[in-house]
């Protein structure tokens, strides 16, 4: 039994954050609670024990179970886009996401080569069962070349790796016609043909997306990789992308997608946000897409960490001491970036009220 499944089955498990110890309890697939440890009351789930018991781990069940059309039901469901998680996430993400590490983490890769291709034989009109294939060949792809800069990848690794891209380029292209009701197929291809150095297709794939669902974050995190500067691009064609985001994603979020790019990006080798060293991204822009945000997602604690770490590097007090305050307990330490959660603290005298 893979590790993917025992995982799902357990009653409580504990998750460590800055202030609480939160047991979890529940199964995935079914309501999912949540305790402080220490003060043995119920609080709400945090969105990213959410977003694993109710996304990774459902989709993760199902797969390892060989349950196929839970598979493909749940697939449906979730690209309509009405099943979030309390930060606006889409819980479709989570599926593309949970199969793929499933594939990366592992590396069964010649039985879960069979295990789709018995999935397709069962289900053989299933869209999921045939895009889950070409995530998987870009997953496989990406194992053969590894994360490193072009010029670290041996020849042989170029090799495999152009291969499996193909492989699942011919996939998505065979699913082309019955993608418009498919978010995540957009996404990826828009991705696979990143990959395979052409930019000006996936411009136009992440144009046709973007018009479908212009809500749906994954097909702007899909074309946003074409700007960072680790792939080649820069801060200022970054943040000239992000702001055009916002603009397309004026009936949503608008520049709370500002602000989801540059999540994406905020570490050392991306986009880092540092105020004192440049512009790039901009405090004012970051601050309307966090009121926006907020406004939409009122109780969503992972965007309330986010915020309070950008808060805090921009030394705005009476932000960070809003966020700080209404978090309470459930503050994270590691989503805090270029200042600790206690160094934030100090820095703006916040102290929690036993």
């Amino acid at each position: 039994m893979k590790k993917a499944l025992v995982l799902s089955l357990m009653l409580m498990v504990s998750c460590g954050l800055a202030q609480a110890q939160i047991g979890v309890g529940g199964m995935p697939g079914g309501t999912t609670s949540c305790t402080d440890l220490q003060l043995k009351t119920n609080v709400p789930c945090p969105d990213s024990t959410l977003a694993q018991f109710e996304g990774t781990l459902v989709v993760q069940r199902l797969y390892g179970a060989s349950d196929f059309k839970g598979l493909d039901e749940l697939f449906e469901n979730w690209s309509r886009g009405t099943d979030r998680f309390p930060d606006g996430r889409w819980k479709l993400a989570f599926y593309v996401d949970g199969l793929s590490r499933q594939f990366e983490i592992w590396k069964t890769w010649g039985e879960d080569q069979k295990k789709i291709k018995a999935w397709q034989a069962k289900s053989p009109d299933s869209f999921a069962a045939k895009y889950i294939e070409a995530v998987y060949w870009r997953t496989y792809a990406w194992a053969a070349r590894g994360s490193g800069y072009a010029n670290t990848v041996a020849p042989e690794g170029w090799a495999l790796f152009r291969e499996r891209i193909g492989f699942a380029e011919r996939i998505l292209e065979e699913l082309k016609p019955r993608a418009e009701k498919y978010p995540a197929w957009y996404s990826t291809a828009i991705f696979n043909k990143l990959d395979a150095g052409d930019s000006a297709a996936a411009t136009e794939i992440f144009k046709r997306g973007q018009a479908l669902f212009p809500d749906y974050h994954s097909i702007y995190f899909a074309m946003a990789r074409a700007f960072e500067p680790r792939w080649g691009g820069s801060a200022e064609s970054f943040d000239k992308f992000a702001r055009e985001a916002a603009k397309l994603a004026k009936s949503s979020e608008a520049e709370g997608m500002y602000v989801r790019l540059f999540w994406t990006v905020d570490f050392p080798r991306g986009v880092p946000f540092d105020p004192k060293a440049g512009e790039v991204p901009e405090w004012a822009t970051l601050k309307k897409g966090i009121e926006k945000l907020t406004q939409m997602y009122p109780s969503s604690t992972h965007n309330m960490n986010h915020f309070a770490s950008l808060a805090c590097r921009a030394n705005d007090k009476a932000l960070y001491l809003s966020l700080r305050t209404k978090l309470g307990n459930l503050a994270d330490a590691e989503s805090f970036k270029g200042a600790t959660l206690e160094a934030c603290d100090l820095r703006f005298g916040f102290s929690r009220k036993s």
